[in-house]
């Protein structure tokens, strides 16, 4: 999951890196199990746990970390795998006031897998 990411997002690893550990967790080689998806179900106190001290964490410090919201909002490039009309400069400037897809949701799309991943958190996909 992570090396695709790169593979498709050039500067996905450096991103992730930093924003691992900017909240003082490590970046794996891989993910045993990805999740790829924004929507999930997790126990309450895993969520919790989670929000509290990954997620919340990451946005501030990409908001109060020059470096980090630089890489996060740089361009993605995935409007060259997207190819349609939600790709397009002028389609994105007027949603998200961005020509392109910023790094940031793909970052945080694989942030609960590594969360997963580093606390040993089974993971069943139906």
């Amino acid at each position: 999951m992570l090396a695709a990411a790169e593979n498709w997002h050039k500067g996905f690893r450096e991103t992730m890196g930093l924003l691992l550990e900017s909240i003082g967790q490590k970046m794996p080689g891989e993910v045993k199990t990805p999740i790829y998806q924004n929507s999930f179900m997790a126990k309450l106190e895993i969520y919790q746990d989670y929000v509290k001290n990954w997620l919340s964490p990451s946005m501030d410090n990409t908001l109060n970390d020059r470096k980090l919201y630089e890489l996060m909002t740089m361009d993605s490039k995935y409007s060259n795998l997207a190819k349609n009309d939600a790709a397009s400069p002028e389609y994105l400037q007027e949603k998200i006031g961005m020509p392109y897809y910023p790094m940031a949701p793909f970052i945080l799309e694989r942030l609960f897998s590594i969360y997963c991943n580093n606390n040993r958190i089974n993971v069943t996909q139906l």
